[in-house]
């Protein structure tokens, strides 16, 4: 996607999994084993753009997992449980909760039991309700829940935007970002370049 199609009227920015057992030393990947270092240290560079990205009036939407065993199949289930994974963001605990974010009154909030956003049919309606075509995304993982996300995206005639400076990866974040220009066209671009282009669109 060449960045001169954007328009901030028609974009979004959705912001992926950034809860506690997620990001937290103390959450379940970290208990796990999984090194969160990286997503810890790119947590502020959210907020900053995030904060940044409310002066251009573009919307936000904070996604959430909630993985109850009520609400998965009993494949995902048992793949959870196989990981240590059968206690990660269960409704109403602590590891469910925002690490370190906070949406304000304007923001929106959308629960997932699954990888990708756009299985909370909601996400899709406040889209096209809003007339977005840009997706702005960022947040965890770029390899797993932020790119079913992007896929979907895709899939539904969005334009994918991905912010590399906001977003990490379980396993190699370059790789996942030529891998979104390659298959879902996106623009691969950093928050600060972005925020610029935002900003003299606007001038």
């Amino acid at each position: 996607m060449d960045i001169k199609k954007l328009k901030i009227e028609n974009s979004a920015i959705l912001v992926i999994d950034i809860q506690n057992d997620f990001c937290s030393e103390s959450g379940v990947f970290s208990n796990i084993g999984i090194d969160v270092f990286n997503i810890r240290k790119t947590v502020p560079k959210i907020i900053n753009f995030i904060d940044e990205a409310r002066k251009f009036g573009i919307p936000i939407a904070f996604i959430k997992g909630i993985y109850d065993k009520k609400f998965l199949t009993q494949n995902i289930y048992e793949r959870n449980k196989k990981y240590g994974l059968d206690k990660l963001c269960l409704s109403r605990a602590w590891g469910s909760k925002f690490y370190k974010i906070n949406p304000e009154k304007n923001d929106q909030i959308f629960v997932k039991h699954r990888y990708d956003a756009f299985t909370n049919p909601k996400l899709l309606k406040w889209l096209k309700s809003n007339n977005i075509k840009f997706l702005i995304l960022t947040g965890f993982s770029s390899d797993v829940c932020v790119d079913s996300t992007a896929r979907s995206g895709f899939m539904n005639g969005f334009y994918v935007i991905t912010v590399k400076d906001c977003l990490e990866s379980l396993g190699n974040k370059k790789k996942d970002m030529a891998f979104y220009e390659k298959y879902y066209g996106a623009l691969v671009i950093n928050s600060r370049k972005l925020l610029d282009f935002l900003k003299n669109k606007r001038s």
